[in-house]
């Protein structure tokens, strides 16, 4: 049965998912625009579900995902600035 709760999960997770597997792309800043909305929108619904779900353990996997991409991220800007590739 599709409720509230779990639609807000599993579009977040969809969304943390695709934010992971993009958020490297640097080349001509196409993460500002393919990778950081999306990773926007999931954690904006994360902190909407974590909220208003009553069970709050399966959004750890949003979690580190999403602070998985940024730090992934961050590293990448990080190489092509000092390695300027």
């Amino acid at each position: 049965m599709i409720n509230k709760q779990n639609l807000i999960y599993y579009t977040s997770l969809c969304c943390a998912i695709w934010f992971a597997l993009t958020c490297g792309g640097w080349t001509y800043f196409a993460n500002l625009v393919i990778s950081y909305p999306i990773g926007l929108l999931s954690f904006v619904l994360y902190a909407t579900g974590k909220k208003t779900d009553n069970n709050q353990k399966r959004y750890r996997i949003i979690k580190f995902l999403l602070m998985g991409g940024i730090i992934f991220s961050l590293l990448v800007l990080l190489g092509f600035v000092i390695f300027e590739i």
